[in-house]
């Protein structure tokens, strides 16, 4: 995705640090028909500029905010898709 994720991804308190941080990029950029976004560019390129600036330490209180909802939302999707492959192995055999 070309996000870097630097020291702040070690910082478990940091947006980044979340593994719904790493979601939130890939969803955005997914191009899926059932992506919410539907793989928009410009959502995209939002994500990864946010992601950027929170590894940097440069987000305003709006933008942290923001940046939160994205990783939130990519926590869910995480989520969802960790219980989707279960089920499909305990489906599958």
């Amino acid at each position: 995705m070309g996000v870097t994720w630097r020291h702040n991804y070690e910082n478990h308190n940091h947006p980044a640090s979340r593994p719904g941080a790493r979601a939130a990029v890939a969803a955005a950029g997914s191009g899926a028909a059932d992506c919410p976004s539907g793989g928009d560019e410009e959502l995209q390129q939002r994500v990864q500029e946010l992601a950027g600036r929170a590894n940097e330490g440069t987000l305003t209180p709006d933008e942290q905010r923001e940046y939160e909802a994205y990783v939130d939302a990519g926590d869910i999707v995480a989520t969802l898709e960790a219980v989707a492959r279960k089920t499909l192995q305990a489906v599958a055999g």
